[in-house]
C-alpha cells in the first residue's frame, strides 16, 4: 500500500530521536499545524531532509532543532523559509513509553512547535 500523499505544508517541524541512543538515530518531519508526523528519516544529517524538502513543496516556516545539520539543509533546499529554532519539537507528537512519559516536565498533549524559541 503505497503511502498517502503529502499536501503543502505551511509549517514544517524537524526534530531527531534514538532508535538506540548512542547507535542508531532518525529524524521525524511533523506538519506542526495539524501535529501529524509527515515522515521519518533515516540519521540525523542534513542530506535526508535536504533530498525530502526538495522533493516536497516547500514550507513557509520550519520549525527546527538546534542542530546545525537541520539549519544547513533548510539554507540549502528552502532558502525561503524562515528558520525557527526551538526545544523538543516532537514531545507531544511521538509516542513514547509510559515510563518516559511520566517522567515528563511538560504533559504529552503539549503542542508541537510552540517551545521556547530563539534567534536563528
Amino acid at each position: 500500500m503505497p503511502d498517502p500523499p503529502i499536501g503543502d505544508i505551511a509549517v514544517l517541524g524537524v526534530d531527531d530521536f534514538a532508535i538506540k541512543r548512542g547507535h542508531n538515530y532518525g529524524t521525524v518531519l511533523i506538519d506542526c499545524q495539524t501535529r501529524k508526523v509527515v515522515d521519518v528519516l533515516v540519521g540525523r544529517n542534513a542530506e535526508p531532509v535536504t533530498a525530502w524538502l526538495q522533493e516536497h513543496a516547500n514550507p513557509a516556516v520550519i520549525c527546527r532543532d538546534r542542530a546545525t545539520a537541520y539549519a544547513e539543509a533548510a539554507r540549502t533546499a528552502a532558502p525561503e523559509a524562515v528558520q525557527v529554532a526551538a526545544n523538543r519539537l516532537a514531545r507531544g507528537v511521538l509516542p513514547l513509553p509510559a515510563q518516559t512519559r511520566n517522567r515528563q516536565r511538560w504533559p504529552s498533549t503539549r503542542p508541537a512547535c510552540t517551545s521556547r524559541v530563539i534567534n536563528c
